[in-house]
């Protein structure tokens, strides 16, 4: 049986990580492996499969505080080196997303059915009032508990809301 000179996606891993270590700098370390639908590199280290962002600041900072995840600096999810990667929780990460627009929500997000032309359009007819937030969901394909975060601002908060209070369509509805 022959052996192949080639080193396992964690051998490289490792070797790069070691090689940072000792000569520190501010390049990215790019993962050429498996990547996962988030766009994270992802390989085996033993029966397991970690992301490899993950894997190398376990591997150079210690294990997690409880609650918290790897954050890019860089903004580049391919990256693995150690001076782009810390710990922090799933708040200042999502933070962090916003902020440097990686994140993944509103028509960004591949499992979104809505729009934010819908999103403008279901507060718009909701405030105007002569229409329930059930009717409204059944007509756009989502659950009602949507409708009720898109009217009161609790989700596509990015997407502006109409200059006017959202309960006036409940108000009007009531007289």
């Amino acid at each position: 049986m022959k052996h192949s000179n080639r080193l396992t996606r964690k051998q490289a891993v490792d070797a790069a990580i070691k090689a940072w270590q000792q000569a520190p700098h501010d390049d990215c370390l790019l993962f050429a492996g498996a990547v996962l639908d988030g766009g994270y590199g992802q390989m085996r280290n033993g029966l397991a499969r970690v992301s490899v962002h993950r894997y190398a600041l376990t591997v150079t900072a210690g294990a997690p505080p409880a609650g918290h995840e790897a954050m890019h600096s860089c903004r580049n999810r391919h990256c693995y080196s150690p001076g782009h990667l810390s710990w922090g929780t799933a708040t200042q990460n999502c933070a962090d997303k916003v902020r440097d627009g990686t994140s993944r929500h509103g028509e960004a997000n591949p499992f979104s059915k809505l729009t934010a032309a819908s999103v403008g359009e279901i507060r718009t007819r909701y405030t105007a009032g002569g229409v329930t937030q059930s009717a409204l969901a059944a007509e756009f394909g989502v659950d009602q508990a949507t409708v009720c975060y898109v009217v009161n601002g609790k989700s596509w908060i990015h997407v502006g809301l109409p200059d006017h209070p959202v309960n006036v369509g409940r108000a009007k509805a009531a007289l």
